[in-house]
């Protein structure tokens, strides 16, 4: 299957090499980068021409959001596997292909991974869950050093945005982010929801 890794960017000029370069040094053998820059104000766009001819880039005249930028990509995306990614976010050897692996499942929508701080020890994300009735947002432990504690693969209500990937099917039947959500926060949680509504499963793949 081929994949799409779309990259919203806003103001990313610091953080892209290290996003990009990671990105682009993955084994999986057929995937795109998708770069899509809201309006930055500090060259991030000029940079990925410059630098990554590779990166198929697209220049929006204004901020559209974390959503709006998502959704534009996603619509140029030409692969079977979705994938969305932050401009700050450093994936580790052999990420895209474990993503794409768990989502041969047909039965599986959704898969997000372990995300770690910048100190490479203490965990910012192993699968979200929602706080009920209030309707808030949590992720599975959050400032934990990790010691292996959430190694093991899980069904969860959503995962974050900041590294979530999907089938192409998948977004069709659900639809595209709910812009709805400006600037951001929600619309990962919300997209999942809706998935788990067409019932698919949304599954957090600590490798």
């Amino acid at each position: 299957m081929k994949a799409s890794v779309i990259i919203p960017v806003w103001n990313g000029r610091e953080y892209l090499p290290g996003c990009l370069d990671a990105l682009l040094a993955q084994d999986y053998p057929d995937f795109e980068v998708v770069v899509v820059d809201n309006a930055s104000a500090d060259g991030s766009a000029d940079l990925v021409a410059e630098n990554y001819p590779q990166v198929r880039l697209i220049r929006n005249p204004q901020n559209l959001g974390f959503a709006g930028g998502c959704n534009m990509g996603l619509r140029a995306a030409q692969g079977d596997v979705l994938v969305l990614l932050n401009q700050d976010a450093i994936p580790q050897p052999g990420w895209l292909s474990y993503l794409v692996e768990a989502l041969r499942d047909p039965r599986v929508g959704v898969v997000g991974c372990k995300l770690l701080y910048p100190d490479g020890e203490t965990i910012q994300h192993a699968g979200g869950w929602i706080e009920w009735p209030l309707g808030l947002a949590h992720h599975h432990g959050q400032g934990e050093k990790d010691n292996g504690q959430w190694d093991a693969p899980m069904e969860v209500d959503y995962v974050t945005g900041a590294a979530m990937a999907f089938r192409r099917d998948v977004f069709q039947k659900t639809g595209p982010l709910d812009e709805g959500f400006w600037p951001g926060y929600f619309e990962d949680a919300d997209f999942c929801f809706r998935a788990r509504g067409q019932g698919y499963k949304v599954c957090y793949i600590p490798s």
